[in-house]
């Protein structure tokens, strides 16, 4: 599983969620409250940032821990954007251990997080998921894991004419479909950006769905912008998103919209959570 975060407002340093905050995701790495599966995520680190005048997201990613990196921890506090998306990676046994593995992924002018994962990947769901997925993309797969084929189906998906919510959507609905046909089960919390704004996920498929929270408040570190983290990276009193909803974020605000035919298998599980 993994921990992630982003961020959409005035500009901000990189270590705003990586590193700074009380419960950033270099505490969540080794420390989670809310994982439902995996203890640590210490099988990778990487944030994809749009900086200022760029055409397209950069991407840094590595597969070190956020403590054992030491050129992230020197540049995180020198590379700016108004949009970045981090995440802190515990692989699903069976999926590849490579930088490439490590989302956020960026591609298509996309970045894509996923803290999930599809059951049933290697044998049912995989062959499935690369059979659909449209030939001239199959050269952007670097590896072949279950969260970066979910980011190559968004990127496929996506149209400018299209709000990049509705692609999140449809593209949640096929892979719930899918599940359906297969008998299987999937977490599906997504955080996605084109640079203009985040649209986040929490979202499963006859599974108990993962923790997710959002916060605007003026008073915050964030202030004059919007967060969403896996687990609240400070005290303050998060939001926690509904089951089965998208969150769609600019810079000054978010809205919660209902994604439809999606039940998660059992009934909202609150986390016992220590603050």
């Amino acid at each position: 599983m993994c921990r992630m975060a982003a961020y959409i407002g005035v500009p901000r340093s990189i270590d705003a969620l990586l590193y700074v905050p009380p419960r950033s995701l270099h505490e969540q790495a080794y420390a989670p409250r809310e994982q439902l599966d995996g203890s640590v995520n210490v099988d990778g680190t990487a944030v994809a940032w749009w900086p200022d005048n760029a055409p397209g997201p950069l991407r840094y990613a590595t597969t070190l821990p956020p403590w054992s990196d030491e050129n992230l921890r020197e540049l995180a506090p020198h590379l700016r954007a108004r949009t970045m998306i981090a995440a802190v990676r515990g692989a699903t046994p069976g999926m590849p251990l490579s930088r490439a593995a490590v989302a956020p992924f960026v591609v298509g002018g996309l970045a894509i997080a996923h803290n999930g994962w599809l059951e049933g990947f290697r044998h049912q769901l995989g062959p499935r998921l690369l059979t659909d997925l449209p030939a001239n993309w199959l050269g952007d797969l670097e590896a072949y894991s279950d969260s970066q084929l979910l980011a190559l189906h968004i990127a496929a998906r996506t149209d400018p004419a299209v709000e990049l919510s509705h692609t999140v959507a449809s593209t949640l609905g096929y892979i719930a479909d899918l599940c359906r046909e297969f008998e299987l089960g999937a977490t599906l919390n997504l955080i996605v950006s084109d640079g203009r704004q985040l649209v986040a996920s929490r979202a499963s498929v006859n599974r108990p769905c993962n923790s997710l929270y959002v916060l605007t408040d003026s008073e915050s570190p964030w202030s004059d912008g919007v967060v969403i983290a896996s687990e609240p990276l400070d005290a303050r009193p998060w939001e926690m998103v509904p089951p089965d909803h998208l969150v769609v974020m600019t810079q000054t605000e978010y809205q919660l919209k209902p994604l439809d035919n999606f039940v998660c298998s059992a009934a909202e599980q609150p986390v016992e959570q220590a603050r």
